[in-house]
């Protein structure tokens, strides 16, 4: 499941530790979810959270959609090379040589010394008509173009000038596109053919916009959720215990760059003084907690808990979702009570989508 991004900061800034909530009885991967609920469901009041406001996301995938990856990949695929022979066309991109005199003396600047210079006719890059003079001729040919420097160009000893330049044009430089069909299929993907191909793309797309619409969802849902949940108080162990970790955790990293703290979150972090930087990490881990109450309110007015497979299949979602080898690199990153309680948000905010309905529902093309 994706996280919030509330959840992403704390985790990201606190590692949201172990709050000592593993008492005896009614435990899940050695939490007791009971305990828990009734801890941080009594710091607060959701309201009547069956009334939220949020909007719903509901993505279509489309053929246009479609249609847009198909050249997206295509022109991935798309080479260049060098010709040396035909006509030269306004649009297209060519290596020229050339040497530029005014009254009949070459001027600085002027020659580019066989070296070769890459300009697109119709780009306006050079001085005006010299381009137009260049369309039409052949690669390999030498011709003279006449222009005259504009009033204000930038190298004033030459502003306003008449010059004749010789041009040699060396080479067309053309895009190949490849042809869209089976067999560029097959040497760019899984499938076989073209039909194949964008059944699968198609279904491929729609499944990711699944996934990515249900995070929106219970984001919108989490957000209104916190927004209208009044707190009493926050409890203060687990306030000052992420606290500490957080700063603790901070200390370790300015100390791996040799600094102190406060040098490390004015320099590196971009904060004012530690003083401030410790006043945004108070309100992460009040967020984080906040959010955990009002999640732990709605669990005790509807009397919803979890179980060990929920739990589990949660864990295996989250492997699935995230790239984890096994259930013990998780456990690297989490502690099994934030797995627990991540395992019990996901159960309300599907339970709150089910039951509340959405203030608007937004069905977006997806981009």
């Amino acid at each position: 499941m994706k996280k919030s991004i509330k959840r992403v900061l704390a985790a990201a800034l606190i590692g949201i530790g172990t709050l000592g909530l593993c008492g005896c009885g009614g435990k899940v991967n050695g939490v007791n979810v009971n305990k828990m609920i009734d801890k941080f469901s009594s710091y607060g009041n959701p309201g009547n959270y069956k009334a939220i406001e949020y909007n719903l996301t509901t993505t279509t995938v489309d053929d246009d959609m479609v249609q847009s990856q198909i050249d997206y990949m295509i022109s991935q695929s798309t080479t260049t090379e060098e010709v040396t022979s035909g006509t030269v066309a306004t649009g297209d991109t060519v290596n020229i040589d050339f040497v530029g005199t005014i009254d009949g003396e070459e001027f600085q600047g002027g020659n580019t010394n066989g070296k070769g210079y890459e300009l697109t006719l119709g780009s306006g890059s050079f001085i005006p008509g010299f381009e137009d003079q260049v369309a039409g001729h052949n690669v390999g040919e030498t011709f003279d173009v006449k222009a005259t420097f504009p009033e204000d160009y930038k190298s004033t000893d030459i502003a306003g000038k008449d010059a004749v330049f010789s041009v040699t044009i060396n080479s067309i430089k053309k895009t190949v596109t490849p042809e869209y069909n089976d067999e560029f299929v097959k040497a760019n993907s899984e499938y076989k053919t073209v039909a194949e191909f964008e059944a699968g793309l198609k279904q491929d797309m729609t499944d990711y916009y699944a996934k990515t619409d249900k995070n929106a969802n219970r984001s919108a849902v989490i957000t209104a959720l916190v927004e209208q949940t009044t707190v009493d108080k926050f409890p203060e162990q687990e306030t000052e215990e992420l606290l500490k970790k957080t700063m603790d955790r901070i200390d370790n990293m300015a100390a791996q760059y040799g600094k102190d703290t406060a040098t490390y979150v004015t320099t590196y972090l971009g904060y004012s003084s530690e003083d401030a930087f410790k006043t945004y990490v108070k309100g992460v881990v009040e967020d984080h907690i906040k959010e955990k109450i009002a999640i732990c309110s709605v669990a005790k007015s509807e009397n919803k808990t979890v179980n060990n497979k929920e739990v589990e299949d949660y864990i295996q979602t989250m492997m699935d979702d995230y790239g984890y080898d096994d259930r013990e690199a998780v456990l690297e990153d989490y502690t099994e009570e934030d797995l627990v309680y991540y395992a019990l948000e996901d159960k309300i905010c599907t339970y709150l989508l089910e039951v509340v309905p959405p203030t608007v529902a937004t069905d977006t093309d997806a981009e």
